[in-house]
């Protein structure tokens, strides 16, 4: 539940950053071997969100001006984004992808980029598919699953719901 990704969210803010109301950032969380936790903020709609939900203070700035034209940044961000959202190296995330994983300032910065298929080209990236779509849709509905301890066999119609709304949530607690 969100009220239990809050105090643990508040517990490991105060021990491991020494400031009980700051959220976490994905780095910190995966140097501590906290992937249960960034998963569980990945299924509450991200960082931003829940930092907002739960009234925690963000400590990451604003990039600075021209942070999102310098291609050499977008790389790495979306570099991170694959590896984040578990798609091959060579497959450009899609927008929703990007947007349930709390990104949406990447989704701006494509756009101004010319958008995903024009930047995927730049990048030398296959744009997404719904066959990426879907293979993400299922690894997060898997990840889900696996947070809240329900089996792992899912059914045709649970992995088709997941992959057409982008809400692994959704689609699991329709499983319950």
């Amino acid at each position: 539940s969100l009220t239990v990704l809050g105090i643990a969210l508040k517990e490991f803010a105060e021990t491991e950053i020494g400031k009980p109301n700051v959220m976490p950032t994905r780095k910190q969380l995966r140097e501590a071997g906290k992937t249960d936790i960034e998963s569980l903020i990945t299924a509450f709609g991200g960082y931003a969100n829940v930092a907002k939900l739960l009234g925690l203070t963000r400590s990451t700035q604003k990039k600075p001006r021209g942070y999102w034209t310098d291609q050499t940044n977008m790389r790495r961000e979306i570099q991170d984004m694959q590896e984040e959202l578990g798609l091959a190296p060579d497959v450009m995330p899609s927008k929703p992808m990007l947007r349930q994983a709390g990104r949406s300032d990447l989704v701006r910065a494509i756009d101004n980029a010319g958008g995903v298929a024009l930047l995927a080209e730049t990048l030398g990236l296959k744009p997404p598919t719904k066959q990426s779509s879907g293979q993400y849709a299922k690894q997060r509905l898997r990840s889900v699953k696996r947070t809240k301890g329900l089996p792992q066999e899912g059914t045709s119609t649970e992995l088709g719901a997941a992959s057409n709304d982008g809400s692994d949530m959704d689609a699991t607690n329709r499983a319950q």
